[in-house]
């Protein structure tokens, strides 16, 4: 595949606390050096590493593109991504009433705060496999613990009938042993809900001398 034709559609920033491990510039400059086209910035309930981005990537031949991981409770996870002005608006307000029903440093976001503003935004869907190994960021004595536990209602059927076309699944592979095994439950899960893969890198931090921080 020649590198100019990929695009990372997936990327946290270290302004995604305890997950991203990178400097918004940083992820830019390697994107650059791998030739990719385009960086889409997508911390976890945030905009927050935008903007620190669009000033590494304003004057290069680098492809921004603004979105978000969006974590409902009663649904599946999925990574928004803003295809204008109105639709970046439209992100905007998802995230600030997540924000505002919260204690500081919380994002409380339900579906219907998605379905509500979903207009103009492209959505990939993270997939919930058997094989995952989920880690728990919710801590008992963690005040958002009690919000999360809401059945997870809201999968990749119901996020399809919303968002119709503009709906894939997440397809990433982290170089572990179930990697085929991966590979077979995606195509399955793609096949059921009608959804297309879309491959990303899911990535976390620029260099390997960063996964120890990770």
């Amino acid at each position: 595949m020649n590198p100019t034709h990929y695009a990372e559609l997936v990327c946290k920033t270290n302004f995604s606390f305890l997950s991203g491990a990178a400097h918004a510039d940083e992820l830019v400059q390697r994107s650059l050096e791998l030739e990719y086209s385009a960086l889409a910035v997508t911390d976890e309930n945030s905009l927050a590493g935008v903007v620190r981005a669009f000033n590494a990537a304003r004057h290069t031949n680098l492809k921004l593109i603004i979105g978000a991981e969006l974590t409902p409770a009663d649904g599946s996870a999925v990574v928004a991504w803003a295809t204008d002005r109105a639709a970046y608006a439209n992100l905007c307000k998802i995230i600030t009433a997540g924000r505002r029903r919260a204690p500081k440093g919380h994002c409380w976001l339900s579906f219907a705060d998605i379905a509500e503003r979903h207009a103009g935004l492209i959505v990939g869907i993270r997939p919930e496999l058997p094989t995952d190994t989920r880690r728990s960021a919710l801590l008992m004595d963690d005040p958002s613990y009690e919000w999360f536990q809401q059945p997870k209602t809201a999968g990749a059927n119901t996020y399809r009938d919303l968002f119709g076309d503009r709906a894939y699944l997440l397809a990433a592979l982290y170089q572990g042993q179930d990697d085929r095994q991966r590979i077979d439950q995606l195509k399955k899960l793609s096949h059921q809900s009608r959804l297309p893969l879309l491959a990303t890198g899911d990535v976390l931090y620029h260099t390997p001398e960063r996964m120890p921080l990770h």
